[in-house]
């Protein structure tokens, strides 16, 4: 191949399906493909060559900008159906580039398998929604399927701020405004501002960083604007708390304030491999904002979101492990693949008669012994315990996790009418109560106990659908303690090793 033209090389890329195009001094050039690098061409790169290549793409603005600063963001376009997005930098002294291929053809995107809530986010018509992931996870593929979807269905205004702009829209329905930063704006900040008076109803924000241009995101989802951006983060409730992380520790009230009153959820994603084929597809995990989600970021507790996260069976909200589970039992990725990717391992919903399965199991438990998680004789428990929920999956997690412990003396309820008439008869030293029965008021059963002088029982109160009374209310019953239930009980977990330690 000829490596004469920077258009050549991409055109090859294309064809050969890669997301990123590297250029090196000392290296043939490189290509990304399906997540894997591999050499475009045999020849050898050196910096005259790769200087030649890049400033093919660069006007002479930006290419005097760039020995100057060592460092340029820029994109390019030589056809109407890619866009390129250019970094143009030194390494040990000499110059090197990395081109980002992203397609143009809307149908190209929909192959990741975007999820289909993100359909009515498109509908919205104010608050935050933040998609996140690693880099090269897709994150403004995604922003560009929402700016897709409003701009085919909306009579709207929207405006995109970039760094730089990685996907040329054209005016359909919705009006649209596309900025670059550094070269129609100079920093994201200002284009927030600024943007708030040229009559948007949409502003598309290519990635929020830092301080300011949070405020001034959060400012624009409050006066009635749908905001949309990226934030790099390596889950959803993690991209919540890197947002906070960026106030200074007197905001920190504020803004959780602020983003429980606007925030409409986080989509955080990854691209996986494909089973048996070397191409991805994408694996989400989506949170959008309930009043349980949203009294618990008030109240800055992002222990108990994970734990709401994962109780969600019924509605659009799924954690990545779900998501990972259905795509393995549909057959698109392999169960190693699920492994990979999943942040609790256990929390993934996979035929236990699978051999990765298993395997996984018994490496976990051979690692439980050589630790000591499995208590010894002389460490077990007679302290009488009984765990009262309706849940017959929440009852065996949560003697899993006594057992854990060294408890042995473990009773069950799962009929609320039946509770207080065991408690009398079995006189156990913990409770583990659910707040929720069709048929008994668990805060009054909690009274009830704690004013019997007979019973000397410490209450541990549980749910997995936080309300926004049930705090307060378990507090006034006299409860012990308070805990959302999560997938591993882990916050159950740490509580009954602190009263054991108390």
């Amino acid at each position: 191949m000829k490596l004469e033209k920077i258009d050549d090389l991409l055109e090859v890329s294309i064809e050969r399906e890669a997301s990123d195009l590297h250029l090196v001094v000392n290296n043939p050039p490189m290509i990304r493909v399906h997540g894997e690098l591999e050499a475009l061409d045999p020849e050898v790169l050196d910096e005259a060559k790769i200087k030649d290549l890049v400033f093919q793409m660069l006007t002479e603005r930006q290419q005097n900008k760039f020995m100057m600063d060592r460092e340029l963001d820029s994109s390019y376009s030589y056809r109407q159906d890619f866009q390129f997005r250019v970094n143009a930098h030194f390494e040990k002294g000499h110059m090197a580039s990395t081109i980002r291929i992203t397609p143009l053809n809307i149908d190209s995107i929909l192959r990741f398998g975007l999820p289909e809530p993100l359909k009515a986010i498109a509908k919205m018509h104010h608050g935050l929604f933040v998609v996140s992931g690693t880099s090269g996870s897709g994150k403004s593929t995604t922003l560009t399927y929402i700016v897709h979807l409003i701009n085919k269905t909306r009579r709207a205004k929207i405006v995109t701020i970039e760094d730089p702009i990685e996907y040329t829209h054209t005016s359909n329905k919705s009006l649209i405004i596309q900025r670059e930063v550094g070269a129609d704006t100079p920093t994201f900040a200002s284009a927030l501002k600024y943007s708030l008076r040229q009559d948007p109803d949409v502003i598309v924000i290519g990635e929020i960083r830092d301080y300011e241009a949070i405020s001034m995101a959060l400012t624009a989802a409050e006066t009635g604007h749908l905001v949309l951006t990226t934030v790099h983060a390596p889950d959803a409730v993690e991209t919540i708390n890197r947002i906070i992380d960026v106030y200074p520790a007197g905001y920190r009230e504020q803004i959780c304030a602020q983003l429980a009153g606007n925030l409409i959820g986080v989509c955080y994603q990854t691209l996986v491999r494909r089973k048996n084929s070397s191409e991805r597809t994408l694996a989400t995990e989506l949170l959008l904002t309930t009043v349980s989600i949203r009294n618990l970021i008030r109240r800055g507790a992002f222990t108990e979101i994970r734990g709401q996260l994962d109780s969600e069976e019924d509605s659009d909200t799924h954690t990545l492990e779900k998501c990972l589970s259905e795509l393995v039992l549909q057959g698109v990725i392999s169960r190693e693949t699920a492994y990979e990717h999943a942040k609790y391992t256990n929390a993934l919903k996979i035929d236990h008669h699978d051999p990765f399965s298993k395997a996984s199991k018994e490496a976990l438990h051979k690692q439980k012994v050589a630790a000591g998680g499995i208590p010894p004789e002389d460490q077990m428990i007679m302290d009488k315990v009984l765990l009262v929920d309706r849940n017959e999956k929440d009852l065996i997690g949560m003697a899993k996790v006594f057992k854990d412990l060294g408890y042995i003396n473990l009773g069950f309820v799962s009929k609320g009418g039946e509770a207080y008439n065991k408690i009398v008869e079995q006189q156990p030293i913990i409770v583990i109560l659910d707040t929720f029965f069709p048929d008994m008021d668990s805060f009054k059963l909690c009274r009830m106990i704690k004013d019997n002088p007979d019973l000397h029982t410490k209450i541990i109160m549980v749910t997995s659908n936080l309300q926004t009374n049930d705090l307060e209310d378990a507090k006034s019953a006299g409860a012990d303690d308070f805990v959302v239930k999560t997938f591993q009980f882990d916050l159950l977990r740490k509580t009954l090793e602190q009263l054991r330690s108390a």
